[in-house]
């Protein structure tokens, strides 16, 4: 996770335009018509598809958990089996099919070495 830089990022949405930094976004998710990104200043939407939206943010600290959801891997607090807790308290489920690749991901942002047999450990961020 190094190299954090404040980025801000043009939102658009019947309600207007907004700018976000885009560290401070917690997670997103796909809503009906458009993407709804939960965030330490607020609660916004945003008309993107999900897919158009994770292509604008930063790889390195994003991670997809779903086909509907999206978390900044730095608001983890706790992955336990198929769901990560984050620092606000929400839940987001993660499918059978984006486990792995999860667990992966927080574990290499985190620097947390890993044995294969120690998967499905819980761990606290």
């Amino acid at each position: 996770m190094e190299g954090f830089f404040n980025r801000n990022i043009l939102l658009r949405w019947k309600s207007g335009v907004h700018m976000i930094d885009e560290n401070s976004i917690i997670h997103i998710r796909r809503i009906k018509h458009g993407t709804e990104i939960i965030s330490t200043e607020g609660l916004f939407h945003h008309s993107e598809s999900m897919e158009t939206f994770f292509k604008k943010i930063n790889a390195d600290i994003f991670c997809r958990c779903a086909y509907s959801s999206i978390v900044n891997v730095k608001f983890v607090k706790r992955l336990e089996g198929n769901a990560l807790e984050m620092c606000n308290g929400d839940l987001i489920n993660i499918p059978r099919n984006f486990r792995h690749n999860v667990k992966e991901f927080i574990y290499e942002s985190l620097n947390i070495k890993i044995d294969r047999d120690d998967q499905d450990n819980k761990i606290k961020m």
